[in-house]
């Protein structure tokens, strides 16, 4: 994409790029005003190479800091075409591919791509050609483009001592639209978008969320623009100025929106999607030490809005920063979100209700209007463990309205070996809890205890959870526990992206900061594991333990179906998964009925 963005000019070195500025809900095509200078207008588009920049302050000779007398030195502009910069790094920002169906025009079924970089811009690309088809600067990002027309003060990077940092006058690096993003589509018969709405993400770059429309303009076509629904959150990073409310708590925008239809909102006939979202990142997480977060101000909270207007239907407060994506699950299969799972930094589950089982046996669930949606922390890590951390989102499936609810511990923002996971030896575990969203004789009184408001079971209690590796007792079923657990025994290991559940399995990887004696001759990336263990029977005999050929932090494992020639020349359907042995395909074989139901089947991808 970035060559093909260079390649975007007229004339000799005149851009021929669609750059939008955002200010409110108003999409304009980005004017000198918007960015301060015409130079950095032209910086933007790539017409001007910027200065070499670099420290704001060197030393002299004598010992002595002063002003860098290069920064205003020009950087070289190429002989043709573009700055060589101007794509920026993409470093949490996880592509959003979106089809629009068959183009009878076009005689091709149309793509496009949707992703933010540290350049500043969020942009659709067209994937037949490379080509930038459109890109927004948002308003709360414009400073930051000045600084990289100027390329001063230096990023402060990690592994620099405190004293060179100050000394040279550097400070953090900049982010933009740096989170993933979260989408809303509606097909008609024929595969053709008819409806679509994208919810652009800032994570560390911002504490907003974007809806976009990029509904088609004709079926098959992509709009030449999109259209700001509305945002949500607060413009500046470290102050509340122009927030209050419920919408002042809300951090660094990590956790991608998840959207769905939700059936006690709205009626058959009228209904606009619901979204759902954890609150983010509070600085209080910045600190890398093996304890319990505290003085979290930002983030504990879950929003549920009106995915269409932006407006705010509930809020539900949750005990520690909700960082993760939050999970939905359709226990009746109508198409309709009836719960969505949420973990938090401090080790806590969460069940939002938007509807209610009368028993395990239901065969169909009773809506709840949005006034009475609640939450419940159904579980949560002993309190003698304040190391663990839930970041990931859990990976959740329905059995005969039974939730398991599947997470792995670990804090991926610490990957190294100086960093707390591994310095302070955390035990981290893997978890598959049992949720049970009916009444239900929780202590065995013989009385059915409502959904709402019951005990927060504990994660790490060997009275209510299976040690994986033990198993269960003779005569036991998983259904008389709430879940089963699996320690990481090497130091420092932990869960550094989401789960999968297929086949009757769950699996997941790990990483620790050592021990990949493969490359002798290069640097130790890690080791990386990719574990497979039974969902339902917890059985030490069936645990599946492999070694990531290549080290390093892995890919998480993706369940997807594909179609593949048969040895009788026809094509059918394959279950594979791709990250649960690295890079290598492996076929997933079904091993429970159809009744087991995964939560939304959507790309649900965190990367680090």
């Amino acid at each position: 994409v970035a060559q093909q963005v260079r390649n975007q000019y007229t004339g000799t070195n005149t851009s021929s790029r669609t750059i939008y500025f955002a200010s409110g809900t108003t999409l304009d095509a980005v004017a000198t005003g918007d960015v301060g200078t015409e130079e950095i207008l032209a910086y933007l588009h790539g017409e001007n190479p910027g200065y070499k920049g670099g420290d704001l302050l060197v030393e002299d000779g004598t010992g002595a800091y002063v002003t860098n007398p290069d920064l205003l030195d020009p950087e070289v502009a190429p002989y043709e075409g573009l700055r060589p910069t101007i794509h920026g790094d993409v470093v949490h920002s996880r592509p959003l591919t979106l089809s629009y169906g068959y183009d009878d025009s076009a005689k091709e079924t149309v793509f496009r791509i949707f992703y933010g970089a540290n350049d500043g811009l969020y942009r659709s690309v067209n994937p037949s050609t490379g080509k930038e088809e459109w890109a927004i600067l948002a308003e709360e990002h414009k400073d930051g483009i000045k600084r990289q027309y100027e390329n001063t003060p230096t990023i402060a990077y990690t592994g620099l001592a405190a004293a060179q940092l100050s000394a040279i006058g550097a400070k953090s690096k900049d982010y933009f639209f740096d989170g993933s993003t979260g989408i809303h589509t509606v097909y008609n018969a024929s595969n053709q978008l008819t409806t679509g709405y994208i919810y652009p993400t800032m994570r560390r770059g911002g504490r907003m969320v974007y809806a976009l429309d990029v509904s088609p303009t004709t079926l098959g076509t992509p709009p030449s623009a999109p259209t700001i629904m509305w945002k949500f959150g607060c413009a500046n990073l470290n102050d509340d100025s122009g927030c209050s409310g419920d919408v002042a708590k809300i951090g660094q925008t990590w956790s991608t929106p998840v959207v769905d239809f939700v059936e006690g909102y709205g009626t058959s006939t009228s209904r606009d999607p619901v979204l759902v979202m954890g609150g983010g990142w509070d600085k209080c997480l910045d600190v890398d030490a093996a304890a319990k977060p505290s003085g979290c101000t930002k983030g504990n909270i879950i929003y549920v809005m009106n995915a269409r207007t932006g407006a705010v239907l509930a809020t539900f407060a949750t005990d520690y920063p909700v960082v993760a994506e939050v999970t939905p699950i359709d226990v009746d299969a109508d198409g309709m979100m009836d719960f969505a799972y949420a973990v938090d930094a401090g080790g806590g589950v969460y069940r939002v209700s938007f509807a209610e089982l009368a028993s395990k046996a239901s065969t169909g669930v009773t809506a709840l209007p949005n006034e009475d949606w609640y939450i419940d922390k159904v579980a949560a890590v002993a309190s003698t463990r304040p190391e663990i951390r839930f970041l990931n989102r859990p990976e959740a499936g329905a059995f005969k309205n039974l939730v398991f609810v599947a997470m792995g511990s670990g804090d991926r923002e610490r990957p190294l070996k100086e960093n707390y996971p591994y310095a302070s030896s955390v035990k981290n575990r893997f978890y598959t809890f049992i949720d049970r969203p009916f009444p239900f004789d929780v202590d065995g009184d013989g009385i059915l205890d409502a959904v709402e408001g019951r005990d927060t079971i504990n994660l790490d209690s060997t009275d209510d959870m299976v040690d994986a590796k033990v198993g269960l007792g003779d005569g036991e079923t998983i259904e008389s526990h709430w879940g089963w657990y699996f320690d990481l025994d090497d130091n420092g290991e932990q869960i550094v992206n989401p789960a999968a559940i297929a086949g009757g399995r769950v699996f997941f990887n790990s990483f620790q900061p050592e021990g990949n004696t493969d490359q002798a001759a290069c640097a130790d990336l890690g080791t990386a594991r990719a574990y497979s263990l039974p969902l339902f029977i917890p059985d030490p005999d069936e645990i599946d333990d492999t070694v990531i050929v290549g080290g390093g932090i892995p890919i998480p494992p993706i369940i997807t179906t594909v179609l593949i020639e048969n040895p009788d020349g026809k094509l059918e359907p394959v279950t594979v998964c791709i990250g649960c042995e690295g890079f290598n395909p492996i076929e997933i074989e079904p091993d429970v009925d159809d009744t087991m139901k995964e939560a939304f089947i959507k790309e649900s991808v965190d990367t680090l």
